[in-house]
């Protein structure tokens, strides 16, 4: 292919394949074309590309990512193949290479592999296969990865989709893979792998070592993601976690059951409000503390009867803050002190009653909107009352 264009600076080019060059502003286009155009034997085409090594990551051992990054591979074999005929050529000291005037045909273009080298060969006929013509040039390019990789399947039953709320609509799930060594971890320690629906997952590239091996549910159960979260890659503590070995170049295999759904637990509430009378509807945000301020992923707008009742749902074994708010004179209104739910199982009861210093006119002239709030929780087990959070 040959081409003339101007890139975003209005600089003129001219190019045949990867062998592109500026030409001069007022240079004569034409004229810079046809010696390109000379070059073309009718018959031939050309193929080109790079290939680059994309290092395994690596961590010290407070979690930190440490070396990997992607390098040019030099003085690598490549190899372009038709059904009559086979070409080499060796990249150059950037990564480059070329093959040029093949004669027109299709050809299938491989690389040597180095020991415990790989690289991605789906979709390899659209790839990797390419037909030259009359002066055509093709791009292949290889990015090698290390072989060693870890496999696996949650193991969700024959019909069902790991990762399927209740609106019918998957939510993929995260895997992780952290080394055994570290002494600290953050979110870039170790591998991540996504689970598709039917369970699949595959880290790679991923180094050889030990690594705890787990799904990686850290968020809040809501109803939409209603997983019993882990905290730790599989389990709420390593020590349970599984331990998977991985040797240099191997592909290990895996298994493990989906995390089981967290139990829900009810909530009976009374919300009162500014006007002393009972609510119809209230918007309470349920806070996991294990992930303070994270409230605003899990809100729910419970209906109420006359007398301000409704139920509302939480998941067991969590501990809660329970925001209350609701619409007055067209403004959300945020009950200040939010209830504290401790983890359990058991259904609990809880009131808000929203209180004020002065009337409603009196705070409507004054323009002040938002409540003061005096909150009482009660366990519905052992009736003792509960205070709020200040």
């Amino acid at each position: 292919m040959i081409f003339a264009y101007k890139d975003a600076n209005g600089k003129l080019g001219t190019g045949l394949c990867n062998h592109n060059q500026y030409l001069k502003s007022d240079a004569d286009v034409a004229a810079a074309i046809e010696p390109i155009q000379t070059a073309i034997t009718p018959g031939k085409g050309s193929l080109y590309g790079m290939v680059t090594y994309d290092a395994p990551p690596a961590w010290d051992k407070d979690g930190r990512p440490v070396g990997g990054g992607t390098h040019v591979v030099p003085d690598l074999l490549i190899q372009a193949n038709s059904t009559t005929n086979t070409f080499t050529s060796f990249t150059a000291k950037d990564g480059r290479y070329e093959f040029r005037d093949l004669p027109n045909g299709q050809y299938t273009v491989t690389p040597a592999l180095q020991e415990n080298w790989t690289y991605d060969q789906r979709w390899f006929d659209q790839r990797f296969v390419q037909s030259v013509s009359d002066g055509s040039c093709a791009k292949v390019d290889f990015p090698m990865q290390q072989t060693t990789r870890l496999r696996g399947r949650v193991t969700v039953a024959p019909g069902e989709q790991f990762g399927t709320p209740i609106d019918g609509t998957v939510s993929l799930q995260w895997l992780a893979a952290i080394p055994v060594g570290l002494q600290k971890t953050n979110d870039r320690s170790g591998v991540q792998a996504l689970a598709y629906p039917d369970g699949r997952f595959e880290f790679w590239p991923i180094p050889p070592g030990d690594y705890y091996v787990g799904i990686n549910i850290s968020s809040s159960p809501t109803p939409q993601n209603a997983y019993a979260p882990t905290y730790y890659p599989g389990v709420t503590d390593k020590k349970a976690a599984r331990v998977v070995h991985l040797d240099e170049g191997e592909t290990k295999y895996i298994e493990f059951p989906p995390p089981e759904f967290a139990a829900k637990r009810t909530v009976k509430l009374v919300a009162i409000g500014l006007d002393g009378r009972p609510l119809s509807k209230v918007r309470v945000q349920r806070e996991d503390l294990q992930h303070p301020g994270d409230a605003i992923n899990s809100t729910v707008d419970v209906d109420l009867d006359a007398n301000g009742s409704g139920t509302m749902e939480i998941y067991a074994g969590i501990a809660y803050h329970l925001h209350a708010s609701y619409v007055w004179l067209y403004r959300e209104e945020w009950c200040a002190a939010p209830v504290t739910v401790s983890a359990g199982s058991k259904p609990i009861e809880v009131r808000f009653v929203m209180d004020r210093n002065n009337n409603v006119d009196e705070q409507q002239a004054a323009g002040r909107y938002h409540s003061n709030c005096d909150i009482v929780v009660v366990d519905s087990a052992s009736n003792s009352p509960a205070k709020p959070t200040p």
